[in-house]
């Protein structure tokens, strides 16, 4: 009996702090030196990603994406015609795929050249 209880005590505990958890992503590229940063599943994503780019050597990080919904993300990168990097970022699509095709499709329409999936992720 005194198991039980236990057990449906934690159930209880683990089933409220899953709800109070929420999806969320952000990710942070520097146009200077190129370097990006993808964060979820953190208490503050922007702050993190932000952050993640300046420890990987960026030094103007900016938030160019933030969703606070869950599923499929990805970043896309590739260069200009004059080799400055160019990013597309899609989030909260419920297929990888499609996540990664959007992405690319939004590199290109930002003028990049022969673009590629960088980072893809799923928050839930």
């Amino acid at each position: 009996m005194l198991r039980s209880l236990a057990s449906a005590v934690l159930f209880c505990c683990f089933a409220c702090l899953s709800l109070s958890v929420k999806a969320q992503s952000a990710v942070s590229v520097c146009k200077s030196t190129g370097i990006y940063a993808v964060c979820y599943g953190e208490t503050d994503v922007n702050d993190c990603a932000r952050t993640r780019s300046l420890d990987r050597g960026a030094t103007h990080p900016s938030v160019v994406m933030y969703i606070s919904g869950k599923g499929y993300g990805s970043l896309a990168m590739g260069r200009d015609k004059d080799g400055k990097p160019v990013y597309g970022v899609c989030a909260g699509e419920n297929n990888r795929e499609v996540a990664n095709q959007r992405a690319l499709q939004l590199c290109k329409d930002n003028g990049a050249q022969f673009p590629y999936t960088a980072e893809s992720w799923l928050d839930f």
